[in-house]
């Protein structure tokens, strides 16, 4: 599985462009506001699309969707390159998902504007997890953001999320996690020859306003299974020296990574069989 990475590196654009513009895949609630703010002390205000999804994307009038910018950074997954119809330098951020999980609940739950909060303003985590209605904001929500294009269906087969997810991860010139955003961001600074970046403290950070039980806490493990193992292959790629060749450590977890994908097409295929 890591054959891919210095061939990727070698014919990934190392200039941002009009022609190659940097995509930030920005999952929620994984130091996206600090990664805004990184960004935003070395691009022009100009040459960063204004859109912070991909529905305002598609919103935005025909003067300034059709602009050429530099910097895409927000909530447009899979389906940007072909939207724009061009090839996109991806970069993104993983975070632990137990973590992940408990702070977007907490951030949907104190946002009463959000398109989502009336759903979730009278549950618990765990009914939020349990429940048909919300469970897509939890079960394996990094993966399905890595996986899947805008409005598609999130009823995908685990094994098919698991390999999609995983494809975007190789696309990307720059994988980190949240808990390791500094050290990602001077990796970004670096690969494309900007401003060295100076660590700051994170933005943005949502206050836990419940208690997590050891039972809600297994229950939340399990509804991000998926997502564990994409944040542990992105922490390997973080603790690697920069472009090397994989270490042991990173082969270990690609076969992991590997064993996973198999167990998940085996159990497709007998959930499969048994309908």
């Amino acid at each position: 599985m890591f054959g891919w990475w210095p061939q990727f590196l070698r014919r990934s654009p190392r200039r941002i462009s009009e022609r190659h513009p940097l995509h930030f895949w920005h999952i929620p609630k994984t130091a996206g506001t600090s990664a805004r703010k990184f960004f935003a002390d070395r691009f022009p205000i100009d040459a960063v699309c204004p859109a912070g999804d991909f529905a305002g994307l598609l919103a935005l009038p025909p003067e300034r969707a059709n602009r050429n910018y530099s910097l895409y950074i927000g909530h447009f997954y899979a389906g940007l390159d072909r939207h724009l119809g061009k090839r996109t330098i991806k970069v993104t951020l993983l975070r632990d998902p137990v973590e992940r999980t408990i702070s977007h609940f907490a951030f949907i739950k104190a946002q009463a504007d959000h398109p989502e909060h009336k759903l979730v303003c009278d549950l618990t985590i765990a009914e939020c997890v349990r429940s048909p209605t919300t469970r897509h904001m939890m079960q394996n929500f990094q993966a399905v953001c890595l996986a899947l294009p805008y409005g598609a269906p999130e009823t995908t087969a685990d094994n098919v999320l698991f390999r999609k997810a995983m494809q975007t991860l190789k696309e990307c010139a720059v994988v980190g996690t949240a808990e390791t955003a500094d050290l990602t961001f001077s990796r970004i600074a670096e690969r494309f020859d900007l401003l060295p970046h100076t660590p700051f403290p994170p933005c943005n950070v949502t206050p836990r306003t419940e208690i997590i039980d050891e039972a809600t806490l297994r229950l939340i493990q399990k509804a991000t299974q998926i997502d564990r193992e994409l944040y542990d292959f992105a922490s390997e790629l973080v603790t690697r020296p920069k472009w090397s060749f994989p270490s042991r450590a990173a082969i270990r977890a690609s076969r992991a990574a590997k064993r996973t994908l198999s167990r998940l097409t085996i159990s497709s295929r007998s959930t499969v069989s048994r309908s």
